[in-house]
């Protein structure tokens, strides 16, 4: 069963055939004022916020791609035999940007949340997670918010790629500014509680895919793809062939 991971007890994962097992002891959070560089996480806290610009529309490691462009090529037009076999599946069109880092992809961690506490996330973030997109699962839950400006900064600071929410955000103006991929269903001003239960790594129902740990994520402002193994994002040559080939059609 999920046990409840308080900042100051060892995280719980899912190990697929039985209850979660203990992986490690994380880290003490990390205080704003210990990063490299002012955010607007930080700005908030400040008498005189100095003013944050909006992030680039690209990927964290600066790869530029189009998730469109993936799914042509590996999903194949809908309810084409391509499409009904493909492996890659598009996510309902339920999520929107609220990131700073418009276009992101990673290796999947999942996480299932209960009774709307961050707890756990607050514990994972504090990961290294560089080349990791984070899939919270908070049930769709529209009564408060999992993650804010925050949190934001603390996947930024951790390098995470990005985090997709099945649930709220909040903070909405500060986290446009934080340079990290973050798409959810909704803002809501509302705190989350603390100290429930969540579990990390196990298959989680989202968007109408479900998807495990260990998939990979790739996602924009068309639209999220999740693929078993990792596609090779296509060069600038391939995306222009396959728009030649769409108007030879």
């Amino acid at each position: 069963m999920a046990v409840g991971v308080h900042p100051a007890t060892t995280l719980q994962r899912f190990s697929g055939d039985g209850p979660c097992i203990a992986s490690r002891t994380p880290p003490l959070p990390i205080k704003l004022e210990e990063q490299q560089q002012p955010s607007c996480a930080a700005a908030t806290l400040a008498a005189a916020p100095a003013p944050c610009e909006p992030a680039p529309p690209t990927s964290p490691d600066g790869s530029d791609f189009r998730v469109a462009d993936l799914v042509d090529m590996h999903c194949g037009p809908y309810g084409s035999t391509q499409q009904q076999n493909a492996a890659a599946q598009v996510l309902h069109p339920d999520f929107r940007n609220f990131g700073g880092g418009r276009t992101f992809y990673g290796r999947v961690t999942t996480m299932r949340l209960t009774r709307d506490s961050n707890t756990l996330l607050r514990t994972v973030l504090q990961e290294d997670g560089t080349g990791r997109v984070l899939v919270v699962d908070n049930g769709a839950s529209m009564r408060c918010a999992c993650l804010g400006d925050v949190l934001a900064t603390l996947a930024h600071k951790s390098g995470w790629a990005g985090i997709v929410v099945n649930g709220c955000v909040r903070d909405v103006a500060q986290v446009a500014r934080i340079p990290v991929g973050i798409q959810a269903l909704a803002s809501n001003p509302m705190k989350p509680g603390k100290g429930a239960p969540g579990l990390v790594d196990a298959p989680v129902d989202v968007g109408g895919v479900t998807i495990r740990p260990g998939n990979w994520l790739f996602a924009d402002e068309d639209g999220i793809l999740v693929s078993p193994e990792q596609l090779p994002l296509p060069s600038k040559e391939e995306a222009a062939q396959l728009a030649a080939d769409y108007l030879a059609q």
